[in-house]
């Protein structure tokens, strides 16, 4: 049974749950995200930043942020020799949650139980790449399609992960999976690889994939399958983020050589609209979208060949394209350079530069009280997300 309203894919008895999950957001968020989307965005100091620190090392990157404020990324550690997963709540700071008998680990996504998705790499001669997902309950590896290796890249909160894997006759394909023994491969457009970035509630899944000639964003469904949302122009695209309205965004190159790369916002009813890019810059693309429609990511002078040309950038009907660092207190010390995630409540996920130092970052609107208890809401969203 298909929402007219939010496009659903899901059917009785979670399609009621799933509605009472977005009527509980709205109701809770409205009060004071509304509050904060009425306050001009490009007046001084938006946000307040916190930095997320680091696992001992020199850099971390954030790359998500669910509702109640937690931070998903990875860090090196103190002696430099690996990269591990974190998670980051305002009541533990940064916690290591590299899963044991693993080299190297990453955090991707995180969902609102506090489960997270990303990939580890094992030790020994011929080291394998696995997909896992992190609870406090412990780590479950994904395992494959059948092949050697698979990446997790999104988490929602119902435990669906997406992401990419290695099939037994020798392709990468786009997976979503509910647990080890239920990865589904996702198919193709065509060609012989496709990856899965994202998804949301209802279980729809964006990413990208080869159709034989080029590599296009596509939106997969239960219903229908794999849909190719075509380009801006050029030969390629990919989607990076969905919505629990459905509505997806990516990137997408205007012209064939790859030279201009434009933001993109897909809805079912307009189909795929030119975001453009900030001013300024000619390549870029976002990586987010939240629930009311404002989208997060990262834009270059040209061609991104360096990380001191990017900078972080947040964009809103209202206002089109910002530069992030435009929103923070002026003489903070920072150069905000990528943005990947964007909760409900405005809360933004990203890297940045301070101190000579790359260090994850959370940006907080002004608006939205800081010494909020990400546990006792917690506690509460458990309530609201148990299955009937």
């Amino acid at each position: 049974m298909k929402n007219n309203l939010f496009c659903a894919e899901a059917s009785s008895p979670n399609s009621n749950l799933l509605h009472k999950i977005l009527k509980y957001r709205s109701l809770k968020i409205l009060v004071l995200t509304f509050l904060s989307l009425s306050t001009a965005i490009s007046s001084a100091q938006v946000y307040n930043i916190t930095d997320l620190s680091t696992l001992g090392g020199f850099f971390s990157q954030a790359t998500g942020v669910n509702d109640l404020g937690q931070v998903v990324g990875y860090s090196d550690i103190a002696d430099h020799s690996a990269v591990h997963a974190f998670v980051w709540t305002r009541t533990h700071g940064i916690v290591d949650i590299h899963p044991s008998g693993m080299s190297q680990s990453m955090g991707l996504a995180i969902n609102d139980l506090g489960q997270v998705a990303g990939v580890a790499i094992s030790t020994g001669d011929r080291p394998t790449i696995h997909a896992f997902v992190w609870s406090h309950k412990g780590v479950v590896d994904l395992g494959t399609l059948g092949g050697a290796s698979s990446q997790a890249f999104g988490i929602n909160d119902f435990g669906q992960t997406v992401g990419q894997s290695d099939t037994s006759n020798g392709t990468s394909n786009a997976f979503l999976s509910k647990n080890r023994a239920q990865m589904r491969d996702l198919g193709t457009l065509g060609g012989d690889s496709s990856i899965a970035l994202a998804l949301n509630n209802f279980g729809q899944v964006v990413g990208g994939s080869l159709t034989g000639e080029a590599f296009h964003a596509f939106l997969w469904t239960k219903s229908n399958g794999m849909q190719d949302l075509g380009v801006l122009g050029g030969c390629e695209s990919i989607a990076a983020g969905v919505n629990n309205f459905g509505q997806v965004v990516g990137g997408s190159g205007t012209t064939c050589d790859g030279s201009i790369r434009h933001a993109f916002l897909w809805t079912k009813r307009d189909g795929m609209r030119d975001l453009g890019t900030p001013v300024g810059t000619s390549f870029g693309g976002p990586g987010a979208i939240n629930l009311f429609g404002q989208i997060v990511g990262a834009a270059c002078p040209e061609v991104c060949l360096s990380q001191e040309s990017v900078h972080a950038f947040i964009w809103t009907k209202r206002t089109e394209w910002l530069d992030l660092n435009d929103l923070i207190a002026s003489g903070s010390g920072w150069v905000l350079e990528n943005t990947q995630a964007i909760n409900a409540w405005g809360q933004i996920a990203g890297r940045g530069l301070i101190g000579g130092e790359y260090h994850a970052f959370l940006l907080t609107p002004n608006t939205l009280h800081e010494g909020t208890d990400d546990l006792h809401f917690k506690a509460r969203r458990k309530k609201s997300l148990r299955r009937p």
